[in-house]
């Protein structure tokens, strides 16, 4: 991050300065005791000017060194100020990460020479550079200047507390005591009226706060432990209003939810490339052709067999792993693609969800740009899909993050659409390529006349605005008859496939009936039985 960079320099600046000070301070005094030596000979043999000489090179000696230690004690706290300025008017009493490393580790020791205390990081989930280039500086300073205020107002004149701050978004708070409970109810307490009055200003959509702590043990270093600390913080996911502090276990991060390890195992997964992709295709009416695919992931468990995402995708959600769990998805999608390409093989448009956590997070964009440019995918294979009440909520920042995606070439959805706010006058905002309509919206068009108005309305709107439409969870020769007749651009649903690995992908694009067939013989694929793919 440039401006932690920043501070880093700046620190490393000022220790050259400050030893080259200190060693002509030590060379200047070491002068001034073998002159004051002869001078001190001189006055006892009578020279009364060798004596003003002593008092003049004493005072110059001493002005030297009471200089050198001002600028020792007040010369970092100047340093401080300025690299925190970035992000707060007034950060009075706010170390930096590198000052509070140093100061922690003074306050922390005890009379045994052992440390005590607890280390708090307060990550704010919502904040990132791409989002200061969105909202302006001036938001993401009013988010950590109200944090500040509130955490200030809770420690008071307290010694014993340390603030801190590092980076674009994460709140450093130490407190020379092990009362755990003491700390929590102080901490949660000024992070939820923080997180209150941002949410009422609606400044920063979306903003969460995440809270880990560490306790000393021993004389495990200082910057352990606030590594340990935000691990925990960055692994838990709240609310601005339901805050709860995540303490970080010993050798492992204590299970988010309950259920044992399931976020360790989920991590380890993702480390061990567990999780599979399943692709489920996408048919043109017009072209009568499969254009393309929704990549899907299933986890393949060593013990458990293979777990559907509902048994881990919400648990993922509320940490993040999520966004470890998307980047994964991505990157075995454009893996998958590089070899289709390579053996020679059709290669669809593949489409995948981005998650709340991943939309937010940091470096999102260059993550994408990294690893299409790594796999050399053509940049026209790829759809991004974000829900419909994700985007609606905050549609002047999904605008430009969308125009973002567009701009680098990738196609973009809009997902479940009608599960969520429904507003035809967000779609008007939102620079989306297609409208995927919900399974919600198509059970009923077979039996219900309003179902079938609301569709087609939709599919009009959609049409009248030149997004390409796909209605999901299709089952039935029916629904696809109707649909047709509507305007409808694509299905993807049951009727013409589950969800399958890449293998059997490619072998149902190259065997399937459907593309083959005459329109007036044709040819009807009874769905599946069974919810899950296998």
């Amino acid at each position: 991050m440039e401006n932690k960079n920043l501070t880093k320099r700046m620190h490393l600046i000022y220790r050259l300065v400050t030893v080259i000070g200190s060693t002509l301070s030590v060379l200047l005094f070491f002068a001034f005791v073998v002159v004051s030596s002869l001078v001190l000979a001189d006055v006892i043999g009578g020279e009364t000017c060798h004596l003003w000489l002593l008092v003049l090179g004493l005072s110059l000696s001493v002005t030297l060194m009471v200089g050198i230690t001002f600028n020792r004690v007040f010369g970092l706290k100047m340093l401080q100020s300025a690299s925190l300025r970035y992000f707060f008017e007034d950060p009075l009493g706010l170390y930096d990460e590198y000052a509070l490393s140093k100061k922690i580790a003074k306050l922390s020791k005890t009379k045994n020479g052992k440390r005590m205390g607890i280390v708090c990081c307060i990550f704010l989930k919502g904040l990132s550079e791409e989002l200061m280039a969105i909202y302006g500086a001036e938001k993401i300073r009013f988010v950590n200047e109200t944090a500040l205020r509130y955490l200030k107002e809770a420690v008071g004149q307290d010694k014993r507390f340390v603030l801190g701050f590092s980076g674009l978004n994460n709140f450093i708070v130490y407190y020379k005591s092990n009362n755990v409970d003491e700390f929590t109810s102080i901490v949660e307490g000024a992070i939820s009226k923080a997180g209150r009055e941002i949410e009422e200003k609606g400044y920063v959509a979306n903003l969460q706060i995440g809270l880990g702590s560490e306790q000393f043990f021993s004389n495990v270093k200082v910057e352990e432990v606030i590594e340990r600390a935000s691990f925990a913080a960055r692994y838990t996911t709240n609310g601005p209003m339901s805050l709860a502090l995540l303490p970080y276990g010993v050798g492992e991060m204590s299970p988010v939810i309950s259920g044992g390890n399931l976020p360790e195992e989920l991590l380890k997964a993702i480390e061990n490339e567990e999780l599979v992709i399943f692709y489920q295709p996408k048919f043109g009416i017009r072209s009568n052709s499969f254009y393309g695919a929704e990549a899907l992931v299933r986890w393949n468990h060593p013990s458990r067999g293979l777990i559907p995402p509902s048994s881990f995708i919400p648990m993922a959600e509320r940490t993040s792993l999520i966004i470890a769990l998307d980047r994964y998805v991505f990157e075995h999608v454009l893996r998958d693609i590089s070899t289709w390409m390579q053996e020679g093989k059709r290669v669809p448009i593949i489409s995948f969800n981005l998650s709340r956590g991943s939309v937010y997070s940091e470096g999102l964009l260059d993550f994408i740009r990294e690893r299409i440019a790594c796999y050399k995918v053509p940049t026209d294979r790829l759809d991004i899909e974000i829900t419909e009440s994700l985007a609606a909520k905050n549609s002047g920042f999904f605008a430009q993050i969308v125009n973002e995606i567009k701009w680098i070439g990738l196609k973009t959805s809009i997902d479940d659409f009608g599960v969520g706010y429904s507003s035809f006058n967000a779609l008007r905002r939102l620079p989306f390529d297609t409208l995927k309509i919900d399974k919600a919206f198509i059970d009923d068009i077979e039996i219900d006349e309003k179902a079938r108005a609301l569709v087609g309305a939709v599919i009009q709107v959609a049409g009248a605005l030149n997004m390409h439409t796909i209605a999901e969870g299709v089952q039935s020769e029916g629904q696809v008859e109707i649909l047709s007749h509507m305007g409808l651009d694509a299905i993807q649903g049951f009727y013409y496939s589950r969800p399958i690995n890449g293998y059997e992908f490619q072998k149902f694009l190259a065997e399937n009936p459907f593309e083959h067939k005459q329109e007036q013989d044709r040819i009807i694929r009874k769905p599946e039985q069974g919810g899950f793919p296998r």
